[in-house]
């Protein structure tokens, strides 16, 4: 079905289109992420790196669900896979020559871990966009402000 996707009903609160034939009849609650668990030990070193980094922001973001782990980790894990395919690249070059049975070159190809780098950035980048983490899907999320208080002196100290 073509359309948009369905708004959360607590960001119809929010926006204050809380009517009530707009509202869910089913609409799912889920358990916010308050402490962060450790990243799991199968992740490489990058991989956790990128877990610490980024579940820090998205829970302090108030984006961070307990069900959305699973699919967090799957980003971390693509992202330190095209880091990782990205370092092989510089180490053996981005192209390759194919040589024929007595050694002599016949023609170059793309390294295989171009492939492999590519595939694992459009995987992390189509999981970034549901969590807020591009430029465009930020302008559609709405989450706390997360920046200094305002105080009525700050007028004097700018």
């Amino acid at each position: 079905m073509a359309g948009r996707k369905p708004l959360p009903d607590k960001l119809k609160v929010i926006r204050g289109t809380n009517q009530r034939c707009r509202m869910s009849k089913n609409s799912m609650e889920v358990e916010q992420v308050t402490k962060i668990p450790p990243a799991p030990t199968w992740m490489s070193k990058t991989g956790r790196k990128i877990y610490k980094d980024t579940a820090s922001e998205l829970a302090k973001a108030g984006l961070l669900q307990k069900i959305g782990l699973s699919i967090l980790l799957s980003y971390c894990n693509m992202m330190s896979r095209h880091i990782e395919a990205e370092l092989k690249i510089k180490e053996t070059k981005a192209v390759i020559p194919v040589r024929d049975d007595k050694g002599n070159v016949r023609g170059i190809a793309v390294s295989p871990w171009h492939r492999i780098s590519i595939d694992a950035l459009n995987a992390a980048r189509s999981i970034a966009a549901e969590y807020g983490m591009t430029p465009s899907s930020q302008s559609r999320i709405i989450a706390p402000f997360l920046g200094k208080e305002k105080n009525e002196n700050d007028q004097f100290f700018d």
